[in-house]
């Protein structure tokens, strides 16, 4: 009932308002986002809505804000939905605030966890001096579940003494709008909160902002800034905070982005939030294997707090143990994040608050929507934009908008930042997604069509990933990397056998082989090889170059006769399809001589290297780079035969065609270098043997970082050059970093 008697009371109001939408409670419910027994017990006056719900029925329903304010009688039939004062929030539920002004719509967070720096940069932004007006509005952005609003919450708890008020405005829509400010007109006791003209209410509450200080106004999940516009107060006597999923909103707002949580407090939160750990209780009070299991299922969750309140929740009212927890979210990860309590402050899961967003996005903007499904089958993290721009051509519509240059392209980016569902980093013109907005964007694809996105993907990553063999291209392979590695997982997953596949995997498992990562290489390589010879057939002149690659390999790990199988293989393919005489041919036996060498059985590749230097010279002539590298190897066994005269004739011959045509730094010297230094410790010359060691040595450090595997040829002759001389530590520390340099690639 009304206080007059005469006017119906809110619950009769909302059944009318259904009634006339022509909706079921079960149809209002969907709409809402909760359940049929909810809307049930709003109508039937056992409960009434929260303001979460109050605010969403104000907009579903299009009602005036007042109509669904609660009456004094109401209000004492369900005070237990209060928000409680900061001094009550924890303890004598129901009790009002005894002074100042407060309608914070929520209790605070008994699991908040983490944001401490961020709460403390907040409060000196939002300082108490209000002169610099604008300066003192500040903005939370950041991804939907990110946990803007429970950070904005429990600052209000937090500082709560610092204000005069604190009012919360719930931004979504300008209904909400109106009855956040119908709310701040009735604890204020004004006479135009009977007004049923919203315009009046609004300037009332703001005529009252104006001409008080050191309150704050919270604007909570700000949507359309010309909506927030309309609401602010003429002058800033009191600060202003923001929520929104937007990376820039205007207002004069300086932007905090909200990261995900640390590893730690994502640990934590989870284990409070699933009731496993008092908040006074230190880890070590529980078992290592749950500690590591509840770090798997954070780890799983990235930081995102919305994800991670639902697994706590799901632990907590199903009393399952973290074990079977992580079991379940390998098994049903999809509807894991659609479970959601619809009582709780964020009744929305993780899977419909992307899901909304992105189909938001869609009818905004189809090119961001593309882009952001084909950022879902990728790595996460650092997605070079070189990636969409460049291989447009191969994804076909609508990317063709993309080679008209970057406008459509920062378009679509700006339409994903206004949702936080990217992250840009325009230093390194990369884009970043959270793994948990790609799982909801894939799981929302239908299968048939996520098997072309993921050719769609390999395609892409193919078109971008250059070749290997010039080291002036590994920093691009290296930012491809990744994506070419979550695209070999999708390769596997759907069994693909097309060309793209196979080049990508090559191209992919090559660079790793050169970068010393042999253990990465290696399944790339033998997943290569397999799926040519599914496509192509085991006999195909193709195959050749990928036998004799996987070789070289097995050969730097000590795998000799692997190798030499694969090295027989290769040389007898290319013999057969090329010729005895045929470049590719010199390629096979190179490479054999060079394991051979490996094996010490220099008398089996000398004869390997001598043909290989006459197909050489007479195909590509005298001075060409091949003929260089064979003359260097022909250096390196006189070398072993201590025949350092002849030795450092083919060598010097090899250096001069080398600098002549790469200069005087390039990563091809190295090796040439390194023979000649052994060449000159033969003939006792230490200071020319130590400075072609050491010029090796940094070629090598600058061309493949400190720790490649082919620094510790260069560190082990210098250990040689100083053990010679008589300088026994100084050898010892070359031998040292050398020996850990091998153990740590070769185990």
């Amino acid at each position: 009932m009304s206080k007059s008697g005469s006017q119906p009371s809110a619950r009769l109001r909302l059944v009318e308002a259904r009634k006339r939408q022509g909706w079921s409670q079960q149809e209002m419910a969907d709409h809402l986002g909760t359940t049929r027994l909810n809307v049930s017990r709003w109508e039937r006056g056992i409960t009434t809505p929260s303001p979460y719900f109050r605010i969403k029925l104000t907009a579903l329903l299009k009602m005036n804000a007042h109509d669904l304010l609660q009456t004094e009688t109401e209000s004492e039939q369900t005070s237990q939905e209060e928000a409680l004062p900061p001094d009550q929030a924890l303890s004598a539920p129901g009790r009002r605030i005894s002074s100042g002004a407060w309608t914070i719509p929520y209790p605070r967070n008994a699991f908040f966890t983490g944001r401490e720096d961020l709460l403390h940069e907040l409060h000196a932004r939002l300082g108490r001096d209000h002169s610099l007006a604008l300066t003192q509005a500040q903005a939370l952005s950041g991804l939907g579940g990110i946990g803007k609003t429970q950070t904005a919450i429990e600052y209000a708890y937090r500082y709560a003494n610092d204000y005069t008020a604190i009012f919360w405005i719930s931004a979504e829509t300008h209904e909400s709008i109106v009855s956040s400010f119908v709310a701040i007109a009735e604890v204020l006791k004004l006479s135009e909160r009977e007004e049923k003209e919203q315009s009046r209410v609004i300037a009332a509450v703001n005529g009252w902002l104006n001409s008080h200080r050191d309150w704050l106004l919270i604007f909570d999940n700000v949507e359309e800034i010309e909506l927030v516009k309309g609401a602010l107060p003429a002058t800033r006597s009191g600060s202003v905070l923001f929520t929104t999923r937007r990376h820039a909103i205007g207002l004069s707002a300086q932007m905090v982005n909200l990261e995900k949580m640390t590893d730690e407090e994502s640990l934590r939160f989870l284990l409070l939030r699933g009731r496993l750990l008092d908040p006074t209780t230190p880890l070590d009070q529980l078992t290592a294997t749950d500690v590591a299991l509840a770090r798997e299922i954070a780890r799983k969750m990235d930081g995102l707090p919305l994800a991670l309140d639902q697994a706590g929740a799901y632990i907590e009212a199903t009393q399952c143990s973290l074990s079977d927890y992580l079991q379940l979210l390998h098994m049903s990860q999809s509807r894991l994040l659609d479970e959601r309590d619809a009582y709780a402050d964020h009744p929305l899961s993780v899977t419909k608050t992307f899901a909304l967003a992105f189909k938001q996005i869609e009818q905004d903007n189809a090119l961001a929507a593309e882009l952001l499904t084909l950022g879902a089958f990728l790595a996460p993290e650092a997605i070079p934009e070189a990636l969409f721009v460049e291989s447009a051509a191969v994804l076909g519509p609508p990317f063709e908008a993309l080679t008209t240059g970057p406008l459509a392209f920062n378009a679509a980016i700006k339409e994903l930042l206004i949702y936080s569902l990217i992250q840009r980093n325009a230093t390194a013109r990369t884009v970043t997604i959270h793994r948990l907005v790609q799982a909801v964007i894939k799981e929302g694809v239908m299968e048939s069509a996520q098997r072309q996105w993921a050719i769609r993907a390999i395609r892409a990553v193919n078109h971008v990933f250059p070749d290997c063999y010039d080291v002036s291209a590994w920093p691009r392979c290296q930012s491809f990397l990744p994506h070419a590695l979550a695209c070999a997982a999708l390769i596997t997953s759907w069994n693909m056998t097309l060309p793209e596949a196979g080049e990508l995997l090559y191209r992919a498992g090559n660079y790793l082989r050169r970068r010393g990562q042999y253990s990465q290489a290696e399944p790339l390589l033998c997943q290569a090889l397999d799926l040519l010879m599914k496509m192509l057939g085991p006999e195909h002149l193709s195959i050749a170059q990928h036998l004799n690659d996987l070789a070289l390999l097995y050969s730097s790990t000590g795998q000799w006769t692997r190798a030499e199988v694969l090295f027989q293989q290769s040389l007898t393919m290319r013999e057969k399809k090329g010729g005895p005489d045929h470049p590719d041919t010199a390629e096979s036996l190179q490479s054999l001589g060079y394991h051979y060498c490996e094996e010490g059985r220099y008398a089996e590749a000398e004869p390997l290297f001598r043909r290989t230097v006459q197909i050489y010279e007479q195909s590509r002539g005298p001075d060409h780079l091949n003929t260089a590298s064979i003359l260097s190897a022909l250096g390196f066994i006189h070398n072993r035969r201590e025949e350092y005269t002849h030795a450092e004739s083919l060598l010097q011959r090899a250096l001069l065609i080398q600098e002549k045509a790469l200069g005087l730094e390039h990563l091809n010297l190295a090796n040439t270098l390194n023979n000649l230094g052994y060449a000159s410790l033969g003939q006792r010359c230490y200071s020319q043997a130590e400075a072609y060691h050491m010029r090796a040595l940094a070629i090598r450090e600058k061309a493949l970082g400190p720790e490649h595997p082919d620094l510790a040829l260069s560190l082990s002759n210098l250990g040689k050059v100083s053990f010679a001389q008589g300088r026994d530590q100084q050898a010892e520390r070359s031998y040292q970093r050398a020996l850990a340099i091998r153990e740590k690639a070769l185990g």
